[in-house]
């Protein structure tokens, strides 16, 4: 059972993040999605509370190692 890493709730569904010129979450089973700023085309699994609203995903961590290596400061 997942937990949210905020509250604790274990009130939390799955989705995937979507990203093209802003982010979206779309709960899994759903035509449609939650917007912030844009489209969808690249898909990432997440998780969000359903108590306190925090959104989440993951990566592994040679990808964000490789990402930060090439955009971080």
């Amino acid at each position: 059972m997942t937990t949210c890493l905020k509250c604790q709730s274990t009130r939390v569904t799955t989705g995937t993040f979507h990203h093209e010129g802003g982010l979206a979450f779309q709960p899994d089973n759903l035509k449609w999605h939650f917007s912030w700023n844009g489209g969808a085309i690249v898909e990432q699994a997440a998780r969000a509370c359903l108590d306190c609203g925090l959104v989440w995903g993951s990566t592994s961590p040679a990808e964000l190692s490789e990402y930060v290596r090439k955009h971080g400061r």
